[in-house]
């Protein structure tokens, strides 16, 4: 059968059903490319390998990105990355607290704003990690030091509840788990967010080799069974894919677990 032509199919997009027009909107056409984008960029990824072979390949595709550095990264994630309703608009993560004046990382900290890692610094988020604007988020300095270095995790006694900003009814709190360890619990809507940060943090900076890993894992060991759960509950939210798409002009690289939700499921437990 000969190929219909751009002018025919054109013509036949137009004329629809009923004479609609079934002409996508500009920005379903763009966001297609987009799509087509990032197919093309992940390659042939190999979904049925075995659970090493299919994060070293998975690592191989997303690790190589632009390092902005720190100071710059800030000032990209305040000024460009995280702006909402206006140009100079902030909101933070974990409260929902407004902040308004925000244009770089001088400012963002003037109004008590700080860079969260959402994989601890101290867990080996140093160098080129401590700069990965894919798992950086603003947050109040107060809710920073909440957070602190405390695993993610559900809590069953808490410590300290942030406020809510949002008027939701949601709340991010510190406190104590089922088992008694302390972690940091984020409110209901930023938990898949969070999830696929550290998941993606893991596969680019984790060792599938054989070799030592270059990060601590004690966080994430705790932190993975909750994880997989918080992802599955929250999927990703236009906000998150429009935020990777920014990132992939920034950085160069992609998030998967936004782009392909279901290649979760092949992680495993390569701890």
């Amino acid at each position: 059968m000969r190929a219909l032509t751009p002018i025919l199919v054109a013509t036949m997009l137009v004329a629809g059903c009923g004479g609609r027009s079934l002409v996508p909107a500009a920005g379903e056409i763009e966001q297609a490319a987009v799509n087509a984008a990032a197919d093309k960029y992940y390659g042939a990824i190999p979904l049925a390998a075995p659970g090493k072979t299919y994060l070293a390949a998975l690592q191989k595709a997303i690790a190589p990105h632009k390092d902005l550095g720190y100071d710059h990264g800030r000032d990209l994630m305040f000024g460009q990355l995280d702006d909402t309703t206006s140009a100079d608009t902030v909101v933070d993560v974990y409260s929902g607290r407004t902040f308004r004046g925000v244009v770089d990382a001088k400012t963002a900290f003037e109004r008590g704003l700080n860079a969260e890692h959402t994989w601890c610094q101290s867990m080996g988020a140093k160098d080129v990690a401590k700069d990965d604007l894919h798992h950086l988020f603003p947050v109040d300095a107060g809710a920073n030091s909440t957070r602190n270095n405390n695993p993610m995790g559900e809590v069953k006694t808490p410590i300290q509840v942030l406020p809510d900003f949002y008027g939701d009814g949601q709340h991010s709190r510190l406190g104590t788990n089922a088992n008694g360890v302390s972690v940091f619990e984020p409110r209901n809507s930023h938990k898949g967010d969070v999830a696929r940060a550290i998941l993606y943090f893991y596969v680019v900076y984790g060792s599938f080799d054989g070799k030592p890993s270059k990060i601590d894992l004690t966080n994430f060991k705790l932190e993975h069974d909750t994880l997989l759960r918080w992802h599955a509950a929250d999927p990703p939210s236009k906000w998150e894919v429009q935020r990777n798409n920014t990132i992939y002009k920034l950085q160069g690289n992609r998030n998967p677990f936004i782009d392909h939700p279901d290649w979760v499921g092949r992680i495993g437990r390569f701890l």
